[in-house]
């Protein structure tokens, strides 16, 4: 039986790597691994937090806004736990305190996870002791082949990638796409700067797309519900933080638009897969890796082109409208590709090396 020690840096009410480290654990304890878990900046909602304890073996949870206490808890929890006896362990995000638990706890299987883009932007972020560990760990797990390579040629050494788990809505949302004269396109995630939003907007009030209403969800402090006021095509939900929401969301539009500046992989991208919907996606990352289809993964390649993104839109809106784009295949290819007991395997053989 293998037994991992599995480290966040911080893990939050919602976020693409809270939702893969919830489906990792779910996921890989059900085939037998036990899993001990430990995050000392942890302020996840309650049923999520029951969750994790229910799968994992033992959880260390922990939150101050004092950073230099958050760092005295993590040290005194790693020396309680260096007696024990973990085939590998595995660090998740991005700080200088992966480094601290990799070489506290001495496991020589030590397996890091790169969740960001890797490009240089993100390399600037990077402190000396988060290279440190980049350079250290046994194993770099970057979230696309993209990402991978960016990181090697700053790191100077292999770089693998395996997707992220994602949640799997496919058996929850079933039907035709376009069932009605209108179609709903639409965006969930953070409302800031760089993810499109404003190009929704200038969408939303061209008339040539008058038969698509965009839908947006999500919470930002720039992009506040009054801000959406001034667009009657735009209809603004407001956020949602559990799975059942997120069902609600991916049955109510037939296409997910997700035009930003800068990506890792997004794991909203697969959500809305498994779903069985078409999407729209910046060329940015690691988004390429995933886009495996030309009909129902389409890629942009500057999302600052209105007249380009408003081609595509177009293009896709009438394919759904005209019965090109299937449910059920954008179904398989998850399935085929991103689907756990595909991920479980591969996540299997990196802990048993």
């Amino acid at each position: 039986m293998t037994k991992i020690l599995l480290y966040c840096t911080q893990l939050t009410e919602t976020g693409g790597i809270e939702n893969h480290i919830l489906e990792f654990c779910q996921k890989m304890c059900s085939v037998g691994v036990e899993i001990d878990l430990i995050v000392p900046r942890f302020k996840m909602l309650d049923r999520d937090q029951q969750t994790l304890r229910d799968n994992c073996l033992n959880t260390y949870f922990y939150y101050s806004p004092q950073k230099y206490k958050s760092t005295l808890w993590l040290i005194k929890t790693l020396l309680k736990l260096r007696n024990k006896n973990y085939d590998a362990l595995y660090t998740n995000g991005q700080g200088e305190s992966i480094y601290i638990v990799g070489k506290l706890m001495g496991i020589p299987n030590w397996v890091h996870h790169h969740h960001s883009s890797g490009g240089k932007g993100d390399q600037e972020t990077w402190g000396n002791q988060y290279t440190k560990a980049l350079r250290g760990a046994k194993t770099i797990i970057a979230c696309s082949n993209k990402n991978a390579r960016e990181i090697e040629d700053v790191v100077g050494r292999r770089i693998d990638s395996i997707p992220c788990f994602s949640r799997d809505l496919g058996d929850s949302i079933s039907g035709p796409l376009g069932n009605s004269d209108i179609l709903n396109f639409g965006y969930y995630g953070r409302l800031i700067n760089g993810k499109g939003i404003e190009l929704i907007c200038q969408l939303s009030n061209d008339k040539d797309c008058s038969h698509i209403v965009f839908n947006l969800w999500g919470i930002g402090d720039v992009f506040t519900p009054k801000y959406f006021e001034q667009f009657p095509n735009i209809v603004f939900h407001g956020g949602f933080k559990t799975k059942e929401e997120l069902i609600q969301v991916n049955s109510y539009i037939d296409a997910f638009l997700l035009l930003s500046d800068s990506e890792g992989l997004p794991i909203s991208l697969l959500e809305v897969m498994s779903a069985g919907i078409p999407w729209i996606a910046s060329n940015k990352g690691g988004i390429k890796d995933i886009a495996c289809s030309k009909d129902s993964t389409r890629l942009v390649e500057d999302p600052s082109d209105y007249n380009l993104i408003k081609r595509e839109i177009l293009c896709l809106a009438d394919d759904i409208k005209n019965g090109r784009i299937s449910r059920e295949k954008q179904k398989e290819l998850y399935k085929k590709k991103f689907a756990a007991n595909i991920l479980i395997d591969q996540w299997q053989s990196i802990f048993l090396m």
